[in-house]
């Protein structure tokens, strides 16, 4: 398989952590934002959007993360990411789409204009998104406070969707000023999400995913 992604993509970001939950071997090709490699002719022939990620398995591609993951865990059967009874299945996709729902909106409110460097010109419009974004971070810390994963006992998709969002809250609270606007900080207010990072970064080979940029 091949997968294209960019750096710090947080959906090409988990298209890749399932490849590595999976244990699945893979080329990674990573294309270069600045240099608009995600809009060239060759990869819109394969992704006719221009996003990441994109999946290549021999004549099959496949775009858009959480399709991606479907893909892998049907071609992977093991580990499952999708639960394995009606429960299990119910609540994960229930956890996975409160995330793409309700917290994941409301980071991408707080982080899009701060990694556009688009401060102090829309500190406003920042505010007026951690509020939720705080409440939501407090709901998803308490769905941790019987169980170490989101689906319970194992790790699923819902878990692979969460950990890109809180490594990329938690680097934005380290930025010059942004904690005067409300953001918050994992390790100071939710303290079973920093753990579950913590145990999420753990896993094997979890580092490969990680942006290359970030190591620079």
């Amino acid at each position: 398989m091949k997968l294209y992604w960019g750096s710090g993509s947080p959906f090409a970001w988990r298209a890749m952590l399932a490849l590595i939950v999976k244990g699945v071997e893979f080329e990674d090709q990573l294309l270069s934002f600045s240099e608009g490699e995600h809009k060239s002719a060759e990869y819109l022939a394969l992704a006719p959007r221009g996003q990441v990620p994109a999946l290549v398995d021999g004549d099959t591609v496949v775009t858009e993360s959480l399709a991606i993951i479907a893909y892998i865990d049907r071609k992977v059967p093991q580990p499952p990411l999708f639960g394995t009874t009606p429960t299990q299945a119910g609540r994960i996709a229930q956890r996975l789409y409160e995330h793409e729902n309700y917290l994941g909106k409301a980071a991408q409110g707080v982080m899009r204009p701060i990694f556009r460097n688009q401060l102090p010109e829309k500190a406003e419009e920042i505010r007026s998104h951690t509020g939720a974004l705080r409440d939501e971070l407090a709901t998803f810390d308490r769905m941790l406070e019987h169980d170490p994963w989101l689906g319970g006992e194992q790790l699923s998709v819902a878990d692979i969707a969460l950990y890109p969002t809180l490594c990329l809250i938690e680097r934005l609270s380290s930025r010059p000023g942004v904690a005067d606007l409300g953001v918050p900080a994992l390790d100071e207010d939710y303290a079973r999400l920093a753990d579950f990072k913590r145990r999420f970064s753990e896993l094997p080979g979890v580092e490969r995913a990680h942006p290359p940029h970030w190591k620079a």
